[in-house]
């Protein structure tokens, strides 16, 4: 399991969600995490990639480290000339997305150092019945789980790089050096 130790984590996967997703659908670059102004039809496809809720769990102690599982939501928010063409072009991008992010969970260079998990959990459908053009939106919902240290302030564990540790081992008859050899370790700990 991967453990964040990086502020804003949660802002921090969804940008590398944002840059996974930017040219590699039918929405072009209109990827963004998060979007508080309305788009102009030419913008469109668009999508967007905002946080809902988030569950906590206390994971384990020494230190502390927390399971989260926060709710993100991708919507596709498309406008096409037909009914037909819209419900088509929201369910493409809509699968692009899906298997991008399926492709990429496991990867060493993009998900999976930040993420144990992310998960497709739903989808809903919205379609705007105001205009002369056919507007509306797809949204995934995901399930996404890490773990967080819960550290005071400028504790930093990627500074522990190892430990040399001897064990004292019960008394043997005859003591040989091989004994005092297995009672020691040398511990070196991968930096990512």
């Amino acid at each position: 399991m991967q453990t964040a130790t990086l502020e804003l984590t949660k802002h921090k996967i969804r940008r590398v969600i944002r840059d996974l997703l930017k040219n590699s659908t039918d929405a072009g670059a209109n990827v963004f995490v998060s979007r508080s102004t309305k788009f102009d039809h030419e913008e469109l496809p668009a999508i967007l990639i905002y946080p809902d809720s988030e569950r906590v769990r206390r994971f384990d102690e020494a230190p502390k480290r927390y399971g989260r599982n926060f709710a993100l939501k991708i919507e596709i928010i498309g406008r096409a000339a037909t009914d037909d063409e819209l419900d088509l072009q929201l369910e493409k991008i809509g699968e692009q997305i899906e298997n991008l992010l399926e492709a990429n969970e496991d990867n060493e260079k993009t998900l999976k150092p930040i993420t144990n998990s992310i998960n497709l959990t739903g989808s809903r459908y919205s379609f705007e019945g105001e205009g002369q053009t056919p507007i509306g939106s797809l949204i995934l919902d995901y399930d996404v789980e890490f773990l967080k240290y819960a550290l005071p302030l400028g504790v930093d564990l990627n500074a522990f790089l190892g430990a040399d540790v001897k064990w004292k081992l019960p008394e043997t008859e005859p003591s040989t050096s091989t004994d005092a050899d297995r009672a020691k370790d040398k511990i070196d700990l991968p930096q990512t």
